[in-house]
C-alpha cells in the first residue's frame, strides 16, 4: 500500500507539471488562429471604391510637301488587370495609317481606358504608335508639312481610397542624315486625380522650334473629377543648298490607369494587404513568449 500510494502521487505530480508545459503550446496556436482570423477582418473591411480613366489622341499629318523614299509604322499596346477585393477592366484600341500615293498622309487614333472598382485593385491600359518616313529634299522642292494633335483626358474616383491618372503624349522629330534635329513638336499632357493630394494634379508641357497655327488648351481641375481637353495644329519647313534625305520620325502614347489603395506613385500596383503583416505579428509575439512561459511552468512544476 505504501509503493502504491507512493505510485500515484508520482503520477499525479507528472499530469500536474505536465499542464502547465502544454499551456503554451496553446497560447501559440491560439495566436496563429487570432493572426488568421485578423488577417481575413482586414480583408473584409470594404472601402467600395470606383475609378475611370479615359485617355484618348488623334495625331493627324497632311500637305507634305513630297513623297517618301521609305516609310513604316507600328502599333503596340498593352493591358495589365489586377484585383484582390474588387474588379477591374482595361480597353485599349488603336490604328495608324500611313499612305503615301498620290501625297503622304499619317493618320491616327489612339484610345485606353481603365475601369476598377473595390477596395483593392489596379488596371492600366498602355498604347503606342511609331512612325517613321525619308524624303528626298532638294533646293528646288523644301520640306514642309502641316500637322494636328488633339487629346481628351479624363478621370472620375469616387472615394479618397483610390486614384485615376490619364496621360498623353506625342513627338515629331525632323532629322538630317546626322541625325541632328531640325524641326521638333514634343508635347506631355497628364491629368492625376485623386482627392487627398492638395496640389494641382493636371501637367501640360510643350515644346516646339516649328510654327504653332492655333492651339486650345483647357485643363478643368476637380477634387473628384478632373478633364484635360487640348489641341495644337502647327507646321514644318526646311530647306536645303543641295540634295538630301531627310527622316521624319513620329511617337504617340495613351495612357489610363486606376488604382486602390491609393499609393505615393501614380500608375503603381495596390499592395498586398492579404493579413500577413497582422499574422507575422502575432506569431513573432507568440515565439517571444514561449521561453517565458516555459520557465514560469518549470518553476511552478519544480
Amino acid at each position: 500500500m505504501p509503493h502504491s500510494d507512493s505510485l500515484s502521487r508520482s503520477q499525479s505530480g507528472s499530469q500536474s507539471r505536465s499542464q502547465p508545459g502544454s499551456r503554451p503550446v496553446y497560447r501559440f496556436c491560439f495566436g496563429v488562429a487570432a493572426g488568421v482570423l485578423s488577417g481575413f477582418a482586414l480583408e473584409a473591411m470594404p472601402a467600395q471604391a470606383a475609378a475611370f480613366s479615359f485617355s484618348g489622341s488623334r495625331l493627324t499629318l497632311d500637305t507634305v510637301s513630297g513623297l517618301p523614299e521609305t516609310k513604316a509604322s507600328t502599333l503596340g499596346t498593352d493591358a495589365i488587370a489586377q484585383t484582390q477585393q474588387g474588379s477591374a477592366d482595361n480597353f485599349f484600341d488603336g490604328n495608324l495609317a500611313f499612305v503615301a500615293d498620290e501625297s503622304t498622309r499619317l493618320d491616327g487614333l489612339f484610345e485606353t481606358r481603365s475601369l476598377g472598382n473595390g477596395d483593392g485593385y489596379f488596371g492600366q491600359s498602355h498604347i503606342a504608335a511609331n512612325a517613321f518616313a525619308e524624303f528626298l529634299v532638294t533646293p528646288a522642292q523644301p520640306f514642309a508639312l502641316n500637322f494636328q494633335f488633339s487629346s481628351l483626358l479624363q478621370n472620375v474616383v469616387d472615394t479618397v481610397f483610390e486614384r485615376a491618372t490619364a496621360k498623353s503624349s506625342v513627338s515629331l522629330s525632323l532629322l538630317d542624315p546626322n541625325q541632328t534635329v531640325l524641326q521638333f513638336f514634343t508635347l506631355d499632357a497628364s491629368v492625376n486625380t485623386s482627392p487627398v493630394d492638395q496640389q494641382s494634379n493636371e501637367a501640360l508641357f510643350v515644346n516646339t522650334n516649328g510654327q504653332i497655327l492655333n492651339s486650345n488648351q483647357q485643363l478643368l481641375p476637380g477634387t473628384h473629377q478632373e478633364t484635360g481637353n487640348i489641341s495644337f495644329a502647327g507646321s514644318f519647313a526646311h530647306s536645303v543648298s543641295q540634295p538630301t534625305l531627310l527622316t521624319l520620325q513620329v511617337t504617340t502614347a495613351n495612357q489610363s490607369c486606376i488604382q486602390a489603395p491609393i499609393d505615393s506613385a501614380t500608375c503603381a500596383k495596390v499592395p498586398d494587404n492579404s493579413g500577413v503583416l497582422p499574422f507575422a505579428l502575432v506569431t513573432a509575439l507568440g515565439l517571444l513568449f514561449i521561453p517565458r512561459l516555459r520557465n514560469s511552468s518549470g518553476i511552478a512544476g519544480s
